[in-house]
């Protein structure tokens, strides 16, 4: 019956997400998805006292390929609430777009072993063209190359649920869409969905096997999905794989130390061959800091009722 009720609720986020017809842009895209859904669903923000960096570098051969470095910053408040600090840097060639947002959640105890937290994120968008950079042969500089600097508005809503070993994660970073910003490129701030799930399994008593999927929605494009997987000894390392419907791999790692430390890493390549011999490698590094551990506080002292914290993705 319990297996019955999580593929229900599954298949109704599935439906969801691929029922909707609005267009997105796809600014989320990390080999270690699960453990950094809380760059795009602020229901996450606030759950545990936490802090994550994270960096990936695409294309690591080509200059000013595209970069993204992402922090976030999150603790439980009282009275059920959670919030936290969300910055998102995406920079490729002469573009340059930063996503800052502070982040509200509210968490709801369904049962002793069913919790769903619902979360607002509100903040702004900024992006900036430097055209400027561009190396040219012409002696005199085009005029109309001038910088340009674009801001706009952020707001998203998200929810996430679990139960026992299972999550589901459901998001819009951004609700509202905001139009053209550089005609010159047609640079715009579309509508965002995010719909994703995971389960961990007890191979043995130190041995468990996590698995995760996230579909996205990207203007223009096909929806696109990639699956994770990884088995984790003791809950201290952790090896996997992370596979992208458009056509990329990447191998997985993670090591957790005491309950406070973690660090991963990934590495991504293309299975497609036809690449005109572009070395498309991608790395990934991801750090969290568990606070509360670190400083040795007590998570029930910092939020009244919030003693669970959604499972470890």
């Amino acid at each position: 019956m319990a297996l019955f009720v999580r593929l229900s609720i599954f298949a109704c986020f599935t439906v969801l997400y691929l029922g909707s017809t609005i267009n997105a842009q796809d600014t989320f895209r990390y080999a270690l998805f699960s453990q950094q859904l809380q760059f795009i669903n602020p229901a996450l923000s606030g759950a545990e006292t936490q802090a994550l960096l994270s960096t990936r570098n695409q294309w690591v051969s080509v200059e000013n390929a595209p970069k993204t470095t992402s922090f976030a910053l999150g603790a439980p408040l009282k009275n059920n609430l959670g919030g936290g600090i969300n910055i998102l840097n995406n920079s490729l060639f002469v573009e340059n777009k930063t996503i800052a947002s502070a982040d509200l959640s509210y968490h709801l105890t369904l049962s002793d072993e069913s919790h769903l937290y619902l979360g607002m994120r509100g903040g702004g968008y900024f992006y900036k063209v430097d055209p400027l950079t561009l190396v040219t042969t012409a002696p005199i500089s085009d005029p109309s190359q001038q910088a340009q600097a674009y801001f706009a508005p952020v707001i998203g809503a998200g929810a996430y649920w679990t139960f026992k070993n299972f999550w589901v994660s459901y998001s819009i970073p951004q609700l509202v869409k905001i139009g053209t910003l550089d005609p010159a490129i047609n640079s715009v701030i579309n509508v965002q969905h995010y719909a994703a799930a995971g389960a961990t399994f007890a191979v043995t008593d130190n041995l468990q096997w996590k698995n995760a999927v996230i579909f996205r929605q990207s203007q223009g494009f096909k929806a696109s999905q990639q699956y994770a997987s990884a088995l984790a000894l003791q809950n201290i390392f952790e090896l996997g794989v992370s596979y992208f419907s458009t056509g990329t791999a990447a191998a997985t790692g993670q090591v957790n130390i005491a309950n406070f430390f973690s660090l991963g890493y990934a590495y991504e390549r293309s299975l497609n061959n036809s690449t005109s011999g572009l070395d498309r490698r991608t790395h990934e590094v991801f750090l969290r800091l568990r606070l509360d551990s670190l400083l040795g506080a007590s998570q029930e002292n910092a939020s009244e009722g919030a003693e669970e914290t959604p499972e470890e993705n």
